[in-house]
This record gives C-alpha cells, sequence and structure tokens, in this order.
C-alpha cells in the first residue's frame, strides 16, 4: 500500500513540474526557451521507470549463490524469492525494490550480504495496425510512441494514392538503372573479350562504341582489369595444354625414328640373307654343299621376317598414338571454339534482355518523376493516430499518446491514419505519457488502499 502511495506521489509531481513548464511556455515565452527548459529537465523528459508484470530482475546477493537468481513479476506484481516467500514489487522503482529485499534479507538472515537488484529484461510491448512489421518488441525505458513505430518498420505504404512514395521509387530506380548500366557495361566488356578470344587477337579491354556514362569509374575499371586477367589465365591455360599435347606428341618421335631405322637394317639384313639362302641353294643344287647349312640359312632368314613385321608393329602403335594427341590437339581447340560462340550467343541475348529492362527503367523513371514532382496528396498529410490499450487496475483501457508521448510495458498500440476532415476536430482527447502513466498507477494504487 505504502508502495503504491509513494508512486502516486511521485507520478503526481511530475505532472505538476510539466505543468509548470507548460505554463511558462504559453506566457508568452519563445519556443527556444520552451525547448532549452525541457532540455534541463530530464526528469520531465523521460519519467523514472517503476516495476511492472512482466519484468524480470536479475537479484545477486554477494557470496549467496541460492540467494541469486532471476525472478519475474507475475501480474499481481509479485516475485517469489528465496527464504522470504512472496514479496511486491509493483510501481517500485529499481532502488526501492533493492530497499526492501536488503531490508527483509536483513530481519530474517542477519550477515546475508551485499545485495543488488537489475532490471534484466522489461515486459514487452505491441504494436499493430498500419505498420509494416507489427508484433512483440523488447520495451526500454523512455521509448515513446514514434521510436515504437519506427521498430516496426514505420507505416504502411499508402496504395490508394499513385503518388504516395515516389520520391523513394525515383531513386529505388535511379539506383537499379545505374546497376544495369553497370552490367550492360560488364556484358560489352565480356563481348569484347570472347570476340578477342574467337579471333585470336589482343584483347585491350576497349568497347565499340565507347562507354560515356560517367558512373561507377572505379567499378568500370575493376571490371575491364578483371576481363584481362581472365583473358590472360584463360590464354596461358590453353597454350600451356597445347605445348603439354605437342610435347607428348614430339615425345614419339625418337621412337619413331628408331623403330625406322632398326626396320631399314633388319631389311638389309633380309637382303643378304635372302643371297646367302641363293648361293647356298645352288650349291646343293650340285652337290657341293650339305642341306643343314641351307637349312639354318632359311631359319635365320625366318627369324629376321618375323622380327621385321614386330618392329613394323611398333612402329604402327606409335604413330598411332601420335595421331592420337594430334587429334586430341585439335579437339581442343574445336572445343573450346565451340564453347566461346555459344558464350558469344548466350551474351548476345543477355545483353538484349539487359537493354529492354534498362529502356523499361528510363521510361518507368520519367513517369516517377513527374509523380514526385507533384504536390502530396490530402491522404500523405493526414497525422497517425497512436490507440493503446493499457493494462490499468488488471483490465485494459484504451487512451490515445501523441508520437512523443511515452509508451509503458505490456502496451498493445495500434496504429492508424486519422480521417479526412477530421484529423484534428474528432480526434481524442491527448494524454502525455506522464499523464496517463500517473492515471494507470494511480488508479492501481486506489483500488489497492480501499
Amino acid at each position: 500500500m505504502f508502495a503504491a502511495v509513494r508512486a502516486w506521489h511521485r507520478r503526481h509531481e511530475f505532472n505538476l513540474q510539466c505543468r509548470g513548464k507548460r505554463l511558462v511556455t504559453r506566457a508568452g515565452m519563445g519556443v527556444a526557451i520552451a525547448v532549452a527548459l525541457l532540455q534541463m529537465s530530464p526528469a520531465c523528459a523521460e519519467p523514472i521507470y517503476q516495476l511492472g508484470p512482466g519484468d524480470v530482475l536479475n537479484i545477486h546477493v554477494y557470496g549467496q549463490e541460492k540467494l541469486s537468481g532471476q525472478f519475474k513479476i507475475s501480474m499481481d506484481g509479485k516475485i517469489s524469492y528465496p527464504a522470504l516467500g512472496s514479496i511486491e514489487v509493483q510501481n517500485l522503482t529499481r532502488t526501492e525494490a533493492e530497499a526492501i529485499i536488503k531490508q527483509r534479507l536483513a530481519e530474517q538472515l542477519p550477515g546475508s550480504g551485499r545485495i543488488s537488484v537489475d532490471v534484466a529484461e522489461y515486459a514487452p510491448v505491441f504494436i499493430l495496425g498500419d505498420v509494416e512489421k507489427p508484433g512483440r518488441y523488447e520495451f526500454r525505458p523512455g521509448m515513446i510512441a514514434l521510436e515504437l513505430l519506427a521498430l516496426g518498420g514505420g507505416t504502411k505504404r499508402l496504395m490508394l494514392d499513385a503518388k504516395h512514395d515516389a520520391g523513394l521509387q525515383v531513386i529505388a530506380l535511379q539506383q537499379e538503372i545505374a546497376d544495369l548500366r553497370l552490367l550492360r557495361f560488364s556484358q560489352a566488356i565480356m563481348r569484347a573479350r570472347l570476340d578477342a578470344e574467337i579471333n585470336s587477337r589482343d584483347f585491350t579491354g576497349l568497347i565499340m562504341p565507347a562507354d560515356d556514362q560517367p558512373i561507377m569509374l572505379s567499378e568500370k575499371q575493376r571490371i575491364i582489369d578483371n576481363e584481362k586477367q581472365l583473358f590472360r589465365v584463360r590464354g596461358e591455360v590453353l597454350k600451356n595444354r597445347e605445348a603439354s599435347l605437342k610435347q607428348q606428341r614430339d615425345s614419339f618421335n625418337p621412337e619413331i625414328e628408331s623403330l625406322t631405322q632398326s626396320i631399314a637394317l633388319h631389311s638389309d639384313e633380309l637382303r643378304m640373307i635372302a643371297q646367302e639362302v641363293g648361293t647356298s641353294q645352288s650349291l646343293v643344287d650340285r652337290g657341293l654343299a650339305t642341306e643343314p647349312k641351307l637349312f639354318a640359312l632359311k631359319r635365320e632368314q625366318s627369324a629376321t621376317k618375323r622380327n621385321a613385321l614386330e618392329l613394323q608393329s611398333y612402329l604402327a602403335r606409335a604413330r598411332q598414338r601420335q595421331l592420337a594427341v594430334d587429334l586430341e590437339i585439335k579437339e581442343l581447340n574445336n572445343t573450346r571454339a565451340s564453347d566461346l560462340a555459344k558464350s558469344l550467343r548466350d551474351l548476345d541475348l543477355e545483353m538484349a534482355r539487359t537493354d529492354e529492362k534498362l529502356a523499361t527503367a528510363m521510361t518507368t523513371l520519367a513517369a516517377l518523376g513527374a509523380a514526385a514532382s507533384a504536390p502530396p496528396s490530402q491522404v500523405e498529410q493526414l497525422p497517425m493516430l497512436f490507440n493503446v490499450m493499457r493494462l490499468i487496475d488488471g483490465q485494459y483501457r484504451t487512451v490515445q499518446l501523441a508520437e512523443r508521448d511515452y509508451v509503458e510495458p505490456r502496451d498493445i498500440v495500434q496504429v492508424s491514419r486519422a480521417s479526412i476532415g477530421n484529423a484534428t476536430a474528432n480526434a481524442a482527447p491527448q494524454l502525455p505519457a506522464s499523464t496517463s502513466a500517473a492515471a494507470a498507477k494511480a488508479t492501481t494504487a486506489q483500488v489497492r488502499t480501499q
């Protein structure tokens, strides 16, 4: 009960301070003086945070691990603490809660040690309605309605007016056009590199006609350098592959030459053996020589022919392997030419698509430029309304906040636009965060006192 009374007095003093500053402003002080007064008074700029249901306290008692930990405040504003049981901390500041727990521990457990109490996690706030990302968000002390709207991604884009957000769309489209131009430049450089490879020319990085768009010069130079590097690497890879195959082909030349010479020598031996066989046959026919010598010469002649045939077989296989390498070299060049032609065909198609996209984007940019230069529509000038469902005395009640008013934990903020013609006349009474918070806490304190 006493905690609730203290909370009401704090809120009452806070309201009086804010009202005093508003009276000074209305009495004729300038806008600059009013802003200075508000900046000089942090208490009015940001109310002192009071604990409530859903907050999680981190309590640490030095030297007492069993008494330390995180404790969540229940819906009735209490925490369940070891050795002390239920402790009411609702509407208390962190310092006040720390003092109460310290006093209770000193009474129950003398010499329990130094204690510290911090807020480990605040109860969340919720936002829905005309926002891009409705949902649950983490609360922090001093959060205002406009900040919560920013966390929710801002207001939804209006689909009712063709001129809505035209300026942002122009900026986005200008960036898209710049990206498309850079892509088109990259494609043109790539095409020049492919053409140089197909025609076995040097690649300089120049394109015809020359690109005259003074955008992203560093990116363009990087693209040229990359294509030059790719041209050199691809050329070196092809050159090294061809050199390797030619070296492999040339490696068969000594073998072929050796086999050719061996076959020539065998041919000479066969001629000489044939002459010896003829002479021996003549002598045998005349009875001047015996047949065994003739048979020996014929066997030697047959063995030499067999060796000659083997050498010719080896020579044929060596020439066949050499021919296979020649075919591989030719296939390498044919495959490269085919791949380059296919890449060039696909690139020409992509360039045509890029040109079409660029033309469409330029047409759209011209239309959006006209829309962006038009005056803002009536719908775009409507103020935002923040209707808040706030937990007061265990029940949710509706209050309305301005965009710079403070929100409280557990608030459910409904964002909407005011109706045309009723933007100010029929608006619900605006309650500053300090006043609405004081009303909620005072009502709770009054009921608890009764």
